[in-house]
């Protein structure tokens, strides 16, 4: 985008082997073959979805005009909700969480370390 100045690669790679690098745009199913929805990062060593939450579908709005963010944060609950009940586990990061330096505790990179990626070695 431009005027934006977006770090060079926003989503720490967890590790040097490509097994820990993140699929994206992961599809998951309920057991009898519904689709429950497409998500933005999925760790699979570590059964980790990673959800980007941009404010623009929580102000859609519908054909008559009028923005319903009620209801796009329900829906999105819900998808969430019958993701995880797949079994995996589920991180949400914002621009604000994006931006913050790495050993920041409020920061992607320590969130996504909690939630069990593990740490890349710096190299020399």
């Amino acid at each position: 985008m431009r005027g934006l100045n977006l770090p060079a690669n926003p989503i720490p790679a967890p590790s040097s082997t490509a097994a820990a690098s993140p699929e994206l745009q992961k599809s998951f199913n309920s057991p009898g073959g519904r689709l429950l929805g497409r998500t933005d990062f999925f760790w699979k060593q570590q059964e980790l979805v990673g959800e980007f939450d941009g404010t623009v579908k929580y102000g859609k709005t519908q054909t008559d005009g009028r923005a319903q963010p009620e209801h796009a944060l329900l829906q999105e609950k819900r998808r969430e909700d019958a993701i995880r009940a797949t079994g995996v586990g589920f991180l949400r990061w914002s621009w604000s969480e994006l931006f913050k330096p790495s050993g920041d505790p409020d920061g992607l990179v320590q969130a996504l370390l909690r939630a069990g990626l593990p740490q890349q070695r710096s190299r020399a």
